[in-house]
């Protein structure tokens, strides 16, 4: 089978095992969040790993695989906003379109935690000079910008909730797809845990984050498996998203 996957670090608990070779598996489709609901609505691959913000809008569509996806409960190092403007003043931040759930995030804690009206602009963050400010997600986040002062969203929005973020899922388009992925994530994720080490070594060559930063990174920040808590988490952010659309 096909699945959909980030090439983010915070992914690499459930697939390293079979982008190493360590374990027969799926064909990994490597693309950005966004565009992985893309490739999984098209039907080029039959499961993936999606944006929650994508998943709520589809559910009644699609198989949420249960049990694991990824989240937070409390500073995440992965979804963060670079500021060398005084936080307060801002008025334009550019935004990194490549999540859809993290734009609404930003959002929703602009608008009900710190109560500001900062617009916020899609861009290709990779090519600004100096902005204000920018939401930077995934691996490029965990490396700083010098000169920069730095908003962690992920504690930024348990301060406001006092719930888990959930930013992705695994999804399938069927029940037998649903389960196959459950089985490949499970082996993945056991993999992982015995070998965290290996990945931590890979993964910071890879993308030069320090590897101790990297190891708190995996074994500290994300949550990897979504229980009760972390779906109160997720209906929390989907009444969120709901309230922004009718008002809309």
């Amino acid at each position: 089978m096909k699945l959909g996957v980030v090439c983010f670090c915070n992914l690499k608990p459930f697939i390293a095992a079979y982008e190493y070779g360590a374990l027969p598996g799926p064909q990994l489709v490597y693309g950005p969040p966004r565009e992985l609901s893309r490739l999984f609505a098209s039907g080029a691959v039959q499961a993936a790993f999606i944006p929650a913000f994508d998943y709520l809008r589809m559910k009644e569509t699609v198989r949420r695989v249960p049990g694991f996806g990824v989240a937070c409960r409390g500073p995440v190092a992965s979804v963060m906003l670079f500021h060398r403007l005084p936080f307060r003043s801002l008025s334009r931040i550019a935004v990194d379109q490549r999540s859809s759930t993290s734009v609404a995030m930003l959002d929703i804690l602009l608008k009900h935690h710190f109560h500001m009206d900062a617009e916020l602009v899609p861009a290709d963050i990779f090519a600004l000079e100096r902005p204000e400010a920018v939401l930077v997600i995934g691996d490029r986040a965990l490396l700083p910008m010098p000169g920069y002062d730095a908003l962690d969203l992920g504690e930024a929005w348990f301060q406001m909730t006092g719930h888990a973020m959930v930013f992705g899922l695994f999804v399938a388009a069927g029940d037998s797809d649903a389960q196959a992925t459950l089985g490949l994530l499970a082996r993945g994720l056991d993999w992982a845990g015995e070998n965290i080490q290996t990945i931590v070594a890979r993964e910071s060559a890879r993308t030069r984050i320090p590897a101790d930063r990297l190891a708190d990174y995996l074994t500290n920040r994300i949550l990897y498996q979504l229980g009760p808590r972390e779906l109160a988490g997720l209906a929390q952010f989907e009444e969120y998203t709901r309230h922004a659309a009718d008002k809309s």
